[in-house]
């Protein structure tokens, strides 16, 4: 088990030195910086019904048929990307949403 925790470590420490080696070439100038683009004015979470309640998390979660962890673990595990919109208007979903935590503050779900 050592041997293989020690040949996967030295697969992925070369294949991270050689990605490093074989980088864009560097530039004898450097490019002017693209101009910055205004920030889409969101929804506050509130007003589009995505207040965050932690203590309502686990049934929430519950309630969609999902099974609530008590660890990541290490079984394949997906983080998704949310956008979300409302009239055509970007809507800021508020961070966390979906966990639930225990006495201690430790997410659980």
């Amino acid at each position: 088990m050592l041997n293989k925790r020690l040949a996967i470590a030295l697969t992925v420490s070369a294949l991270v030195a050689g990605t490093t080696a074989c980088g864009a070439p560097a530039q004898t100038a450097p490019s002017p910086a693209p101009p910055a683009a205004a920030p889409a004015s969101a929804t506050p979470a509130g007003a589009a019904g995505w207040a965050l309640d932690p203590a309502a998390g686990g049934a929430r979660i519950k309630a969609a048929g999902l099974d609530i962890l008590n660890a990541e673990g290490t079984a394949d595990h997906y983080h998704a990307h949310l956008d979300v919109f409302v009239d055509g208007k970007p809507v800021t979903v508020p961070a966390e949403i979906g966990f639930s935590f225990s006495a201690g503050g430790q997410p659980n779900g």
